[in-house]
């Protein structure tokens, strides 16, 4: 399994997100994670 390359133009870098872009994470928690997934989901 490869590794993707870093993503040093984030300004959160190495904190990232597959969204299924990637983005900034500013996420510190579990239930700030969940509250993401279910957004998405609900967007989908």
């Amino acid at each position: 399994m490869g590794h993707s390359p870093p993503h040093k133009h984030l300004s959160t870098f190495p904190h990232h997100k597959h969204t299924p872009d990637i983005e900034e994470s500013r996420e510190t928690n579990i239930e700030e994670v969940l509250k993401v997934v279910e957004e998405k989901l609900k967007e989908g």
